[in-house]
Order: structure tokens, then C-alpha cells, then sequence
């Protein structure tokens, strides 16, 4: 055998493993997609990881809607199209999905969900997630203060004087335990820091939740309403009780404010564990969706859908991480198939 011709067989491998890795690549391109968002604003110091610009949202919409058939939630699984499906998604209940969001879903006529944690709908307080960092990033602290936090036996010293990384480090200390803690607890330590520290938790402009009035006028518009808890709550750490409450109180609310139930939940923070699937499943949604950076392929569990965290990316930077979609015959997914044995839901 030739010099040249062993060289060629010692490159075959690569070559079909090449081949092989594009057609998964082509196979993954040709799979629906369920892309998750939080907000539709310039992004904000210490909030960028939720925030996607008007301009951003705009491109990222344009360049979906050119690849792909948007589609609602609750038909991504069912619908048949020549081109790959896509379904868009909002977490949280954030004011600027409506006012910069929408008008860009309607110029390209994309459906989308938003799911509510219901429990700050309509309310004064903004998420906790975004009071706390406020409470800590304030002007200039009135007094010397020591700070303690539920969960801990440790004290934090600031001061007048207290630059913006020793700030920033003790934020980064009281974070996890202020997240431990119940949502009743949560928001009374949260309030109880401000007043230490002299910070108007007073709702922002930029950090605005939707109003009841609000979410009751997007009836008949492209945002159909999906529940997400009551509290923004992991459903993994609960008991059985608290769980069912927390995904029951969040659906009847979705009620109160659209006057339908609503067909979608989201899991916060995208966790879920074979418990929470199965008091959703009781709960009769018929879509439950998470977060898992993947594609949504077939046989997946309509109550375990995958969806891909968008970040604030231009057109080009979008298409290079949503997964490209050639113009390929498609097969639609199969329909809804039962969680863990069950019967679907009515």
C-alpha cells in the first residue's frame, strides 16, 4: 500500500466523524425551539444577564421570523410546517415585555407567552432580585452600619465611606441567604435592610411590573398568559403542600386577571424534578417548560420543555447561537404524549 493511500485511510475517520457532526448539526437545526426571555430593555448594571435591548429584540424577532415559523406554545408540539418551528417566551411579568416587546411581536406577527409570577402582579414592591442589589448599590450610606442576615452568624461593617467593592462583597455574602429564606421572610428582610441602609424600595420606572389592568388588557392581542408560581419560587425545594399551592395559586390568578386558564407553566429557574411534573400534569396544564439550553426533540415531554436563555445579542451573534435552520422537509413532532404513565390532561 502507497504512502498516499495510507494517509487517505488514516484521514477517513475524520472526515465521516466531520460528516457526522454536520448532520447532527442539520437534524438539530431542523428541531423546534423554544427560546426564553425576561425582559425587552437596555440593559441595566448587574441586571445584564436578563435584559435584551429594544434594538437587540428587534433583529433577534427579524431573523427568527426569517428562518423559522413562530408559533404559539401550545401548538408547537402538534403543529406541521414545511419550515422549523420556534415559539418565544417571557419570564417574570416585567412591564417592558408589553411596552418595548409586543409592538416588535406584532410588526412580524410572532405569538408569544408570558408567564406571570403572580404574587407581584399588580403589587408595589419590585422582585426581590432587583430590590436587593438597589438596597446595597444606593448613594452615599446615611450612617455606619452593621449588617446581619437570617441563616448567619456573621456581621458585615459599612460605612459613609464604604467603597463600591466592599459593597459589592457583601451583597455577594448575603445573596444566598437572603434567597433561602420563605417569601414572606424574603421580603420583610429585604425591607428591614433598606430602612438600615436608608434605601427607598419605592417601584422604579425601569424595573416596573405589570398591573392588573394590564395584563388583562394583552386579551386578544400575540401575548397569551402562562403561570409561574406564585412567589418565583423553586418548586424543588418544597414540600408537597407549599408546591401544589404555589402552582395552584399561580393558575387561578392567571384566571382572575384573563378569565381563562391558562394552558402553560414555567418552572423558576427552569428546575423541575419528577414530583413538580407530576403536580403540573394534576394541576391540567398541557405544556410545562424549563430551562436546558437544548432543542425540542421528539418524544420530549410536553410538561419538561426545554427552552434556550437568549442573551442581548445583535442579528449575527443570535444566529451563530440559535441553531440555524436550512430550508429542509420537516416532520412535525408527535403529539402530546402522557407524563410518567399518566392519562393527559383533560
Amino acid at each position: 500500500m502507497t504512502g498516499a493511500m495510507t494517509g487517505m485511510l488514516a484521514l477517513l475517520p475524520k472526515v465521516v466523524g466531520a460528516l457526522d457532526w454536520q448532520r447532527i448539526r442539520l437534524v438539530e437545526a431542523r428541531r423546534p425551539i423554544v427560546l426564553a426571555y425576561h425582559r425587552v430593555c437596555h440593559p441595566l448594571p448587574g441586571h445584564d444577564a436578563m435584559s435584551v435591548s429594544p434594538d437587540h429584540f428587534a433583529a433577534q424577532v427579524a431573523e427568527l421570523a426569517a428562518t423559522r415559523e413562530v408559533v404559539p406554545l401550545s401548538r408547537l408540539l402538534t403543529t406541521r410546517s414545511d419550515r422549523p418551528l420556534a415559539a418565544i417566551t417571557f419570564d417574570d411579568g416585567y412591564r417592558d415585555v408589553v411596552t418595548q416587546g409586543l409592538p416588535v411581536l406584532e410588526r412580524h406577527g410572532c405569538p408569544a407567552t408570558l408567564f406571570l409570577a403572580t404574587g407581584y402582579i399588580g403589587g408595589t414592591r419590585e422582585f426581590w432580585w432587583d430590590e436587593l442589589p438597589r438596597v446595597f448599590r444606593q448613594g452615599t450610606l446615611p450612617r455606619a452600619v452593621e449588617v446581619r442576615v437570617p441563616g448567619s452568624d456573621s456581621v458585615w461593617r459599612l460605612g459613609p465611606d464604604a467603597t463600591t467593592a466592599e459593597r459589592e462583597a457583601v451583597l455577594d455574602a448575603v445573596w444566598w441567604l437572603i434567597d433561602a429564606l420563605t417569601p414572606l421572610q424574603r421580603a420583610d428582610e429585604i425591607a428591614r435592610l433598606a430602612d438600615l441602609l436608608g434605601c427607598d424600595l419605592g417601584m422604579r420606572p425601569e424595573f416596573a411590573l405589570l398591573a392588573d389592568q394590564e395584563v388583562a388588557g394583552l386579551h386578544g392581542s400575540l401575548l397569551d398568559i402562562g403561570a409561574h408560581t406564585v412567589n418565583h419560587t423553586r418548586l424543588t425545594g418544597l414540600g408537597a403542600t407549599e408546591r401544589r399551592q404555589e402552582i395552584r395559586d399561580s393558575q387561578r390568578r392567571c384566571r382572575e386577571l384573563t378569565g381563562r386558564n391558562p394552558s402553560a407553566f414555567a418552572y423558576p429557574y427552569g428546575l423541575c424534578d419528577p414530583a413538580a411534573i407530576r403536580d403540573v400534569h394534576d394541576a391540567g396544564f398541557d405544556v410545562g417548560v424549563t430551562i436546558s439550553r437544548a432543542t425540542v426533540r421528539p418524544g420530549v415531554d410536553p410538561l419538561a420543555v426545554p427552552r434556550i436563555p437568549v442573551g442581548d445579542w445583535d442579528r449575527a451573534t443570535f444566529r451563530r447561537r440559535i441553531p440555524a435552520a436550512p430550508l429542509l422537509p420537516s416532520r412535525a413532532l408527535p403529539t402530546r404524549q402522557p407524563v410518567g404513565g399518566l392519562a393527559p390532561a383533560a
